[in-house]
């Protein structure tokens, strides 16, 4: 089934469940099936700023050598996709845009990134707490619940492109690699989806906030089986201001 009916009937949920919300907006995104595999972010050895936990690591005080021991995030799976939400608070940037997340997420932009990297990407990266888990894939710990705000100056078929290369040549960690263009929130898109071993799903949808061709924003969404439709409704409340 393709991820456009995915997100698209998980926004109908998000404003359902999201009673009394404004400003939600829905997002129309999609990524379908192709195959192999790192990025940036909480899901994958990507680029330097980019997406998820990945760039969670360095700047972390928690010990994260001991990967081999890695928890089955199944035992961190946070909010269900039935648990409504109805307190939200906006998070993002000017640069990326903004989105309704729970009011229990957790900004740890400060503590998971450089400053000279949010000043770089205008980095906003959010997580839902209690799915704090040690990822193999990333050796260091990780949320498998979490969405990720960036914005890069190169156009967003580059960037989908350089996700997809990246995950595609690190086979032992990620699988089930897709793209596929699209339009998100009207503006054209290109959305990468992977599995990580973790069991993490990791999606990154990029877009043409500017509709210019020169620079792109990027959203990195992380979840599992039983959060990621609901992870997805929050990304489809995504607006520019």
């Amino acid at each position: 089934m393709k991820r456009i009916a995915l997100i698209l009937s998980a926004a109908v949920v998000s404003m359902l469940l999201v009673a009394g919300l404004t400003g939600c907006i829905a997002a129309h995104t999609s990524a379908s099936s192709n195959s192999s595999n790192t990025s940036s972010s909480t899901a994958a050895a990507t680029s330097d700023n980019a997406s998820n936990a990945s760039s969670a690591s360095d700047e972390s005080t928690k010990d994260t050598s001991n990967a081999s021991s890695a928890s089955t995030n199944s035992d961190f799976e946070g909010r269900g996709n039935a648990e409504p939400t109805y307190d939200s608070k906006k998070v993002g940037r000017s640069k990326t845009g903004y989105v309704l997340v729970p009011v229990d997420w957790i900004d740890r932009t400060d503590q998971d990134f450089r400053p000279q990297q949010v000043d770089a990407s205008a980095v906003t990266y959010v997580v839902d707490p209690t799915t704090e888990y040690t990822s193999a894939a990333l050796s260091h710990f990780a949320y498998s619940s979490s969405i990720q705000l960036e914005t890069f100056p190169t156009s967003y078929t580059d960037k989908a492109d350089e996700y997809l290369y990246n995950y595609r040549g690190d086979t032992e960690n990620y699988s089930d690699v897709t793209i596929e263009k699209d339009k998100f929130s009207g503006h054209d898109a290109s959305v990468v989806s992977c599995k990580s071993i973790d069991g993490v799903n990791v999606t990154h949808i990029v877009f043409d906030k500017n509709d210019d061709g020169r620079s792109c924003v990027a959203i990195t969404v992380n979840g599992t089986q039983s959060t990621n439709d609901a992870i997805l409704s929050y990304v489809a409340t995504w607006t520019a201001s």
